[in-house]
């Protein structure tokens, strides 16, 4: 992926995550069966930055 194609992901990303609730995100990325309980919480804290960021 180069940087366009990111700024793409993002473009269309972004808006989806505005209208989840923190409660909501948490809740899909606990429901992973794949993933120590460290990386979800580093993916949760990731995305909810990046929510936060947007939203500012």
């Amino acid at each position: 992926m180069n940087e366009n194609d990111i700024n793409e992901f993002m473009k269309m990303v972004i808006p989806m995550l505005k209208e989840l609730s923190k409660e909501e995100i948490e809740g899909q990325i606990n429901s992973i069966d794949n993933m120590s309980e460290e990386e979800k919480q580093k993916f949760i804290d990731a995305i909810l930055l990046l929510k936060e960021t947007e939203d500012n």
